[in-house]
């Protein structure tokens, strides 16, 4: 027994020494910029919050250097349930009253505040509160203005200001936060509460996330959408900080480029560089700061429309190389998001198929050669690189194909690209009559072939689990090319 286990210490010593965890790293993000907030009485009260009514308008265009921007509308109906009548100097956020910051010691400031009492104008003071969120030592700022509450009446507040998103530079996404925790200084609960997010254009889960909404598991609120809106409901709660709600949109400039070259393919259906344009800026609009796709949008709906139009690009124009290479970026993109929910082995080989495509009619295209340089050093039997070019052994042999942990059960059914004609005239030549450039070098070893019991790792070394954890830990951690 001691020596089984002897061994067994030897083996897993030697996994991780061939195959050591990485390190875990955080992403560097943008400052977080100061979220929208309910007011607050800033004490005692008997005065309760009956409704909230949130617009968040996200602007089409904003300030050069600025990542989005919105302009937001809140008006609150309050009523002294007591039967004194109350003064209150009503308290407003204007940075994050957690006292968390911004992540950098910073603490950005909402702009442009303007607010109204039962319909009048109101002159606004600043006041400031210890700080107790221990990340950044600056006291919080609050707007503070008198309002005047009688029993048993309604009282409106009315709130503007103007709200910066915060993102990467190269993310398509832009992100918008409102707290709804302040509010939980008021009497009781609040009665109801509205979140009505406008864009500039139709709302679709595809330009909203679906990560947008109130942070909490208690409820699950379905978003309703119509036209330009987005609407998020709640009633009758106690607003904690799981209530607070972040919107996550895809960029308006992102999006206006996909309905820009929708509305171009629509009136020239024939011209493959507006398909092309269309593809691309749909892969653009879910694309992350790190070139990967995100997968918090309706991917797979969003993925199928670039496809399509990559399809109409590359029939029209099939000696436009670039284009392939667009049509492989986003196939390889999306299976590394996918691999390990299905089969998807029809989507790695047709991005081989259309990469193979493009290098044969741009050699040096970098772009693509980064492309393949990346697919190599994430599966090797796939794409070697010979010194006459890149050979594609899974278009010419019978590789083994790593999709999906052996433990995992598909549950997903994938999205089958059609191949264009010339990508199909393509690897029936390289099968049939392999080209100096596609041959395998003499160095190049073999594919394996796949074991008949289905197994991934069945039969093989002890090594196969980790390389192939590996393999597809590579494929999510190693950073594609510059998008184009």
């Amino acid at each position: 027994m001691r020596i089984k286990i002897g061994i067994l210490v030897l083996i897993l010593t030697l996994l991780v020494v061939l195959f050591p965890v990485p390190s875990a790293k955080a992403d560097v993000a943008p400052p977080q910029q100061p979220p929208g907030s309910a007011p607050n009485p800033g004490g005692e009260t008997q005065v309760r919050m009956l409704s909230e009514l949130v617009n968040i308008n996200v602007l089409k265009s904003s300030p050069s250097g600025s990542q989005g921007q919105a302009a937001v509308n809140a008006n609150f109906v309050m009523r002294n349930l007591g039967s004194q009548i109350e003064h209150l100097n009503v308290r407003f956020p204007l940075s994050d009253p957690s006292g968390m910051g911004d992540g950098f010691g910073g603490s950005p400031e909402i702009r442009d505040l303007r607010v109204k009492v039962n319909g009048g104008q109101v002159k606004t003071g600043r006041i400031t509160t210890s700080n107790e969120g221990g990340f950044i030592t600056t006291p919080i700022p609050w707007s503070s203005f008198p309002v005047t509450f009688p029993p048993g009446e309604d009282v409106s507040i009315e709130v503007n200001y103007t709200l910066d998103g915060t993102a990467h530079q190269t993310d398509s996404v832009v992100e918008y936060g409102y707290i709804l925790a302040t509010g939980a200084g008021w009497k009781d609960t609040i009665g109801s509460a509205d979140i009505v997010v406008h864009l500039p254009y139709d709302a679709n889960p595809e330009n909203v996330s679906n990560q947008s909404g109130f942070q909490t598991d208690a409820v699950t609120i379905t978003p309703e959408f119509s036209g330009q809106e987005v609407r998020w409901h709640l009633e009758d709660f106690e607003p904690d900080s799981g209530y607070n709600f972040r919107l996550m949109t895809v960029k308006p400039d992102f999006w206006l480029q996909v309905l820009n070259e929708t509305k171009n393919v629509t009136n020239n259906p024939n011209d493959a560089e507006a398909w092309g344009r269309l593809g691309r800026a749909y892969k653009n609009s879910i694309t992350d700061s790190k070139g990967f796709l995100r997968d918090d949008f309706a991917v797979d709906e969003i993925f199928q429309k670039s496809s399509e139009a990559y399809e109409k690009a590359v029939a029209l124009k099939p000696d436009d190389a670039l284009w392939h290479y667009g049509y492989a970026e986003l196939l390889w993109l999306y299976y590394s998001i996918v691999q390990n929910k299905g089969d998807y082995t029809s989507i790695l080989v047709k991005s081989l198929t259309e990469l193979d495509t493009s290098l044969r009619l741009a050699p040096t295209n970098e772009k693509a050669m980064a492309l393949a340089d990346w697919i190599n050093g994430t599966f090797p039997d796939y794409v070697e690189k010979g010194e006459n070019g890149y050979v594609f052994l899974a278009l010419t042999q019978t590789p083994v194909y790593m999709t999906q942990i052996p433990w995992e059960t598909p549950t997903t059914t994938p999205f089958m690209p059609k191949a264009s004609p010339s990508a199909t005239k393509a690897k029936a030549a390289a099968v049939a009559t392999p080209t100096e450039a596609a041959k395998p070098s003499a160095t190049s070893q073999p594919a394996p072939t796949p074991n008949p019991s289905g197994s991934p790792i069945c039969g093989g070394s002890a090594l196969a689990l980790p390389a192939l954890v590996g393999a597809i830990w590579l494929t999510r951690r190693k950073g594609p090319p510059q998008l184009k």
